[in-house]
């Protein structure tokens, strides 16, 4: 802080990212420079969803670390599965790797709140990749109504938000390589006559479509980010995700449009 009475002058420059401050600031003295680095961290504003179930973000990590901690205080910490998501701090923000290879984070334990209502919401920058590259998935990938997950993928140039045994949302044009994305997907699985998924791409509505019969999330369901898993927790084929996540988070309950903004 450099007071208006001395005469001095003070430049001030800053970048924005989840509530995150950063600049440098420098004011220039008579005959002689100062400067100053200044990192300053906010909470979040008042507005801001509360209620987390998971929270995974590499923000303050210098070093990969495994498990991987859940911010959320709910202690569902991932594993670093094959010690291959690493860590890239050379990029605008600090974020989880993937190689597309064979890593992804995974999380399995009972105690999750029991909700018909999800919302998962993410950075993402994705790289290019063949198959079908999974961000994220929750609960069981079966297709019974009663024993059932979500989750987010990517395709081609389409991004797709799913429910396992409902009609997917396949949104062409969406997908931008190596350009980071905040996604935001709501899952209604209470919903009448069926569920309904609701997508949004940079804090925007691009899609929302109702599925065919009411859902449920199996009692001991897993969170896995990185890759796509069958019912019996085994590997999809040609879903390893080839890209960086900056963090996850996942609330048992509905994000209002203002909060997702």
């Amino acid at each position: 802080y450099f007071p208006d009475s001395t005469g001095w002058k003070s430049y001030v420059y800053t970048t924005y990212h989840e509530h995150s401050y950063k600049g440098i600031m420098s004011g220039l003295g008579i005959g002689k420079l100062y400067t100053a680095k200044l990192e300053v961290k906010y909470p979040d504003p008042p507005d801001a969803p509360t209620g987390m179930e998971i929270y995974y973000d590499a923000k303050d990590e210098t070093t990969m670390p495994n498990p991987i901690p859940d911010l959320s205080g709910n202690s569902n910490n991932g594993t670093n599965v094959n010690g291959g998501v690493g860590l890239d701090t050379t990029d605008s923000v600090t974020s989880f790797t993937f190689d597309g290879v064979n890593d992804y984070i995974y999380n399995s334990r009972s105690g999750y709140t029991n909700s018909s209502l999800y919302t998962a919401s993410m950075w993402i920058k994705t790289q290019s990749h063949s198959g079908q590259p999974t961000v994220f998935q929750f609960g069981r990938g079966s297709s019974s109504t009663t024993d059932t997950g979500f989750g987010y993928a990517v395709n081609g140039s389409d991004v797709v938000a799913y429910i396992y045994g409902q009609n997917n949302i396949i949104r062409s044009g969406i997908r931008q390589d190596n350009t980071w994305q905040h996604v935001s997907v709501t899952y209604e699985l209470d919903t009448s006559p069926g569920n309904r998924v609701t997508l949004y791409i940079n804090g925007a509505q691009v899609f929302s479509q109702n599925g065919s019969s009411s859902v449920v999330i199996a009692s001991t369901p897993y969170l896995i980010v990185g890759l796509q898993a069958n019912s019996s927790d085994g590997i999809q084929a040609g879903t390893y995700f080839k890209g960086s996540i900056s963090n996850f988070r996942l609330y048992p309950t509905l994000l209002t449009v203002q909060q997702i903004k």
